[in-house]
């Protein structure tokens, strides 16, 4: 039935104000863990929203100035791209911000930042110079913390573009059991008046534009506390709680399974396992989600890899962590997902992304799954082992950031095998062992693909043994590595995922040094 709880909060009206502010005055005197957002690294400008239209203008934040509470706001920009932050537009942007030019969405914000009795606003567009290099690598540096530090974030969910405005009326309620009436038997054989039934979807605001987008996922992970305007309504996400009022009170909150990399204690170093599966499953959903620019891929993630960076003491290398990369060097990408880059999506520049061996390589949108759940009975096999890596970045003082190039040395058993394409409901490929591609050969393991650009036509692969599956049983031990083809340099490159359940295949394999890049 319908509890009189189950109503949305519309942003269409100004109901949700009280509401909102509510659920912050809660925040503010209760939750001993959202209590941190005053200290640490500030952002370098904010918007002061003022009291009016008049009152809008760009602040420089000053060592003095830095105690000012702000909010963030994260959402979809779009492409209207025109009023930003620019070195020439600075000075002007310090005098006043033209309320007739700004997008929408920051409209919006600016209204619920006033409305929730803050004065500052930090949004990217308006508070990083956008043509300047230096200036996005220094914000980059900050992002975790000015996420974690922000009294607040606003999230436009239900928007996918920032001219559109996010104070919206929610959508109608989905069911996983449409409604449908019933009577009952009263004295006398009659019926009473009829009862609406139905059950209601717990959570639907993964299908808010927003949550297709890579940036914003570090900073709803990130963010002590967020206000999101979805699809669904107004909902409230802190350390301490998680209120969506349009669903039943106990229904399971969003991404709560990563949230604990925040969570999680800072004091000491952590366990690698307390904080390798919430880094997977955050990677996992991350991978699935659209980047315009394909170089952003590592740099979108890198709040929450500086945030397992500290509390664990890893070193990170494009997208892996040194300290697990046996174990990680394991992922695949499900078949029958987006490979490289996604045909619908506009990547905007060609620029380098990724080396090959990381996950980060394969594009956007991309179903990249971890093989985390054989790793109690995964070992190396043939000797492999991992000789060095090389890896230059953009940013040297920042290993989260964009990279120039990466590299990985590494010692193994390889074999070349044919392949074919197969229609395995697992399997992107098969591969064959046999001398020639004139002779019928023997089907020896199957491999997924990693990217679009390989596997036009049949020809051999190389197989790079890395692990072995120890079941107990040698008839169902795999071998397990990477598929790999020529790159410049004589190097190689990566193009897919392997596993042969022939565990004496590469018995007779030599094991070679080779350069993955």
């Amino acid at each position: 039935m319908f509890p009189a709880e189950w109503a949305a909060v519309s942003a269409s009206s100004d109901v949700w104000v009280s509401t909102a502010k509510a659920w912050l005055d809660d925040c503010k005197a209760h939750h001993h863990a959202c209590s941190n957002v005053d200290a640490g690294i500030h952002p370098s400008r904010l918007v002061y929203v003022g009291s009016s239209q008049e009152d809008i203008r760009l602040v420089t934040v000053s060592s003095r100035t830095s105690k000012y509470p702000y909010a963030t706001l994260s959402y979809v920009w779009g492409e209207n791209r025109n009023y930003v932050l620019t070195h020439g537009t600075l000075e002007d942007k310090i005098k006043a911000l033209d309320i007739k030019q700004i997008p929408q969405s920051i409209r919006d914000a600016i209204h619920v930042t006033r409305s929730l009795g803050l004065s500052y606003l930090w949004v990217d567009a308006l508070c990083i110079i956008q043509d300047s290099a230096e200036d996005k690598r220094a914000e980059l540096r900050k992002m975790r913390d000015i996420y974690k530090r922000s009294t607040i974030t606003i999230m436009a969910s239900s928007t996918s573009s920032s001219t559109d405005s996010f104070l919206l009326p929610p959508e109608a309620p989905v069911f996983a059991v449409e409604p449908f009436d019933v009577s009952f038997n009263l004295d006398e054989g009659k019926l009473s008046s009829p009862i609406t039934l139905a059950y209601r979807s717990f959570d639907q605001t993964s299908n808010d534009p927003i949550n297709k987008r890579a940036w914003p996922l570090q900073e709803r992970v990130l963010s002590t506390r967020v206000l999101s305007f979805s699809s669904r309504g107004l909902t409230w996400s802190c350390n301490s709680s998680d209120i969506n009022p349009s669903v039943f009170r106990k229904a399971p909150p969003p991404f709560a399974e990563f949230r604990a990399i925040k969570a999680l204690p800072g004091l000491g170093f952590l366990a690698p396992s307390s904080m390798t599966d919430p880094w997977l499953q955050a990677r996992a959903e991350y991978a699935k989600r659209s980047v315009t620019y394909l170089s952003d891929r590592l740099p979108a993630i890198s709040a929450l890899a500086t945030e397992v960076a500290t509390k664990t003491g890893w070193t990170y290398l494009a997208g892996l962590w040194k300290e697990n990369l046996f174990s990680e060097l394991h992922w695949q990408v499900a078949k029958g997902t987006s490979l490289g880059v996604n045909p619908s999506q506009m990547v905007k520049e060609d620029r380098y992304a990724a080396p090959s061996w990381s996950w980060a390589s394969v594009g956007t949108a991309a179903d990249v799954r971890d093989t985390e759940y054989n790793r109690d009975i995964r070992t190396s096999y043939g000797g492999f082992r991992i000789v060095s890596d090389e890896v230059e970045l953009e940013d040297s003082v920042f290993p989260f950031g964009r990279l120039l190039f990466a590299s990985l040395r590494v010692e193994g058993k390889t074999l070349d095998l044919f392949w074919q394409p197969c229609d395995d409901i697992q399997a992107d490929v098969t591969l064959i062992a046999k001398a020639s591609a004139e002779e019928e050969g023997v089907l020896v393991g199957e491999g997924l693909k990693d990217r679009q650009d390989w596997g036009t036509k049949a020809d051999t692969v190389t197989c790079l043994a890395v692990s072995i599956l120890d079941t107990g049983k040698e008839s169902t031990s795999a071998v397990e590595g990477l598929m790999l083809v020529p790159a410049e340099d004589k190097a190689m490159r990566r193009v897919g995922f392997f596993r042969s359940h022939y565990s004496f295949l590469f018995d007779n394999a030599v094991s070679k040094v080779v350069d993955l890049v």
